[in-house]
C-alpha cells in the first residue's frame, strides 16, 4: 500500500480532526513532456486529480495540478506528506517537483474565518417534471389505444412500451443537480466570499482557492483542463462547494451599489425580521413592507446577535448574506 493510500486509512479511521471539515483543492507542481495522455495523479482515500487533454512529442509543460486531498492542519501538514505519482500513458513523462511553494486557501480561509464559518446553502436534486417530449408521447399512446381499443394485448404492450419511455426520459432531468450560489459579506471590514455549490458535480471558477464536499469523507474526482487550466470537481450524490474571494458588495439603505435584487429583508440588531420586496439598482432600500416575515430558514440562520442583517435574492437566483448592514 502507498503512503498517499496508507494516510488517507488513517485519517478516515479517526486521525482528522473536528469532524474532517477541510479544503480538498491542494497543489502540486508538475512537469510534463509529451508525447503522453491521460495523466492521472492519486490522492489515496481522498480521491484523485484526471489532466484532461495531451501533449504532443515536442511539447512540455510546467503547471500546477490540484489535488482532492484532505489536510485538516491546512498547508503545515503536507510537508509531511509525499508529493503523489503520476500515472500516464505514452511514451512521456509527467514528473511531481513537490507542493506547491503558494497554497492560496490558507491566507484566505485565515482573512475570511468569520464568513467561512456560517452554515453553506442546501442542495437537492430536482424532480422530476413532464416536459413536452413526454407529453406528446402520452397523447399519441393515447390516440394508439383508441385506435386498437378493441385489441386488449395491444393496448397493454402500448401501454408497456409507453411506461418504459416515460421513465427513461423522466430519468434524464431527475438526477439533475440544484447549483447555488451565495455571497457572504461583513460590511464594516469591507470583506466577502463567493460560495458556488453544486450537487455532484461542479465547475470550479477561475477564481477558486478551496473546495469543500458534504459528505466530508467522500472521494473526489478532479478534470483539470490542461490547456485552460480549468477544474470541474466530481462526486456523484455529494454537495460541493467552491470558494472563492469576492469583491465586497456596494449596498446600504441609501443605495444599491451592487445589482438589482429579486427580493430583500433586513434584520434590526434586536432581532426583529422586515421585508422590502424588490431593490433596483442605484435605488435606496425599498420601506418594509411588513414586519415579522423572515427569510428562508437556511439563510436566515447562524447570524450573530445584536448586529443588522441584510439577505437578498437577486434577479438570477443568486443570494447575499451581509452582516452589519446600514
Amino acid at each position: 500500500m502507498s503512503a498517499l493510500a496508507l494516510y488517507g486509512l488513517l485519517v478516515l479511521s479517526g486521525g482528522a480532526q473536528a469532524g474532517l471539515e477541510g479544503n480538498r483543492l491542494w497543489r502540486v507542481e508538475v512537469e510534463l513532456s509529451g508525447p503522453l495522455e491521460d495523466v492521472r495523479f492519486a490522492a489515496g482515500a481522498w480521491g484523485e486529480t484526471r489532466l484532461v487533454g495531451s501533449l504532443l512529442a515536442a511539447e512540455s509543460r510546467k503547471l500546477e495540478v490540484v489535488l482532492p486531498w484532505l489536510a485538516p492542519l491546512g498547508a503545515s501538514e503536507l510537508a509531511d506528506l509525499p508529493p503523489p505519482e503520476a500515472m500516464l500513458q505514452g511514451a512521456g513523462a509527467a514528473t511531481v517537483v513537490g507542493w506547491a511553494g503558494a497554497q492560496p486557501h490558507d491566507a484566505f480561509a485565515r482573512r475570511h474565518a468569520a464568513l467561512l464559518a456560517r452554515p453553506r446553502p442546501p442542495l437537492a436534486a430536482r424532480t422530476s417534471q413532464s416536459g413536452p417530449g413526454e407529453l406528446l408521447l402520452l397523447f399519441s399512446l393515447g390516440l394508439v389505444s383508441l385506435a386498437v381499443g378493441r385489441r386488449p394485448r395491444l393496448v397493454g404492450a402500448s401501454c408497456m412500451v409507453g411506461a418504459v419511455l416515460l421513465t427513461v426520459l423522466g430519468a434524464r432531468r431527475s438526477g439533475s443537480a440544484e447549483r447555488v450560489e451565495l455571497v457572504e459579506a461583513e460590511a464594516e471590514r469591507g470583506l466577502a466570499v463567493r460560495i458556488t455549490g453544486g450537487l455532484g458535480r461542479l465547475e470550479l471558477g477561475p477564481r477558486a482557492v478551496g473546495l469543500e464536499v458534504d459528505p466530508v469523507r467522500s472521494s473526489i474526482v478532479l478534470l483539470q483542463d490542461l490547456q485552460s487550466g480549468g477544474v470541474v470537481a466530481e462526486a456523484p450524490g455529494a454537495g460541493l462547494f467552491a470558494l472563492a474571494p469576492s469583491e465586497a458588495p456596494s449596498l446600504t439603505r441609501d443605495a444599491n451599489g451592487w445589482r438589482a435584487l429579486r427580493r430583500a429583508w433586513v434584520r434590526t440588531p434586536g432581532g426583529d425580521w422586515s421585508t422590502h420586496g424588490a431593490w433596483s439598482r442605484g435605488a435606496p432600500l425599498p420601506p418594509a413592507q411588513g414586519q415579522g416575515t423572515s427569510p428562508p430558514g437556511w439563510i436566515a440562520a447562524g447570524m450573530p446577535p445584536g448586529r443588522a442583517v441584510l439577505v437578498a435574492e437577486d434577479e438570477s437566483g443568486g443570494w447575499i448574506r451581509m452582516l452589519g448592514f446600514r
